[in-house]
């Protein structure tokens, strides 16, 4: 399909002569009536009546006109959405998380980047971290936004990294810590029942150890979020990742929490947007990572 034809016969009707549209098109009038009577050849009717000053349309003519303008329409937005692919502004980003609920920070890059991105869908996979990077590495997401304490195996990058830290959820009126605490000594935590994210399951226990005692594991789970629910009945201390010195995201879900950083051993960790060392991105996937690094605080 020769879309110039078509538009050629649209400008044709629209102007109402041959050889208006002859010189508004820089084309031979020749030219464009050899093209009238391709079309109408092609589609076996008269497309035109051909009057001394003005042509007008058949009833085939006019069917043709009105299916000519919706496909220029139609051609003009496919070029449109496969510019903006490829500037990776449409598409889908196919992007990991771990369930780390709540977590403002993550949420509003997402959310913003969807505002400044308008037209990019999201397939996102909620997973822990090692599962993420399973996905990453088979090519089911592009991106994994992943916490982590350990180094990651050398085919990964992350070109985007923030550094955070173990932190303590209580409530103020507690059996075990001051609300008026800066930092929580991580010796404070000895005897006093712990809530902690499997994901950082050994680097707690090790670092417990470490400053000599054994924790009270209370409850262990796959996201911050029940942690530092736990937390907010008063049932335990809710160990998370959070960036110090203090993280309002958990406070503001949880208002009655107090949220201190612990001090000890071994306690930090790392968020990382992580990718693929050298493997090409999509378009989308590129602006995302372009978004973040600029928008990183």
């Amino acid at each position: 399909m020769n879309m110039e034809i078509y538009r050629n016969f649209i400008k044709i009707v629209t102007i109402g002569t041959i050889s208006g549209a002859s010189r508004e098109l820089h084309i031979a009038q020749p030219a464009l009536s050899n093209q009238v009577k391709a079309l109408e050849k092609e589609y076996g009717a008269q497309l035109l009546e051909r009057g001394a000053r003005h042509v007008s349309l058949t009833n085939a003519g006019k069917i043709l006109f009105d299916q000519a303008k919706r496909m220029s329409l139609l051609e003009e937005q496919a070029q449109k959405d496969i510019r903006a692919s490829v500037r990776g502004t449409r598409g889908t980003l196919r992007l990991g998380i771990t369930p780390s609920y709540p977590d403002l920070k993550r949420a509003n890059l997402i959310l913003n980047f969807s505002k400044a991105y308008p037209d990019v869908d999201f397939d996102i996979y909620e997973r822990n971290s090692n599962y993420l990077l399973e996905d990453l590495s088979k090519g089911r997401i592009e991106i994994a936004i992943i916490r982590t304490s350990s180094t990651l195996q050398p085919q990964f990058a992350t070109p985007v990294l923030t550094e955070e830290h173990l932190m303590a959820a209580y409530k103020s009126q507690n059996h075990w810590l001051s609300p008026k605490l800066d930092v929580v000594p991580l010796t404070a935590l000895e005897g006093v029942p712990l809530s902690i994210s499997r994901g950082f399951r050994k680097k707690i226990i090790d670092s417990c150890l470490y400053a000599g005692f054994t924790p009270i594991i209370h409850s262990i789970s796959s996201s911050r979020y029940l942690p530092l629910l736990w937390a907010d009945q008063g049932m335990a201390v809710g160990i998370f990742i959070g960036s110090a010195p203090s993280s309002a995201p958990p406070d503001m879900v949880f208002p009655g929490l107090c949220c201190r950083p612990l001090a000890g051993k071994d306690l930090d960790a790392k968020q990382t947007i992580t990718i693929i060392k050298d493997r090409p991105l999509s378009a989308v996937a590129q602006a995302f990572l372009q978004f973040a690094k600029k928008n990183e605080p």
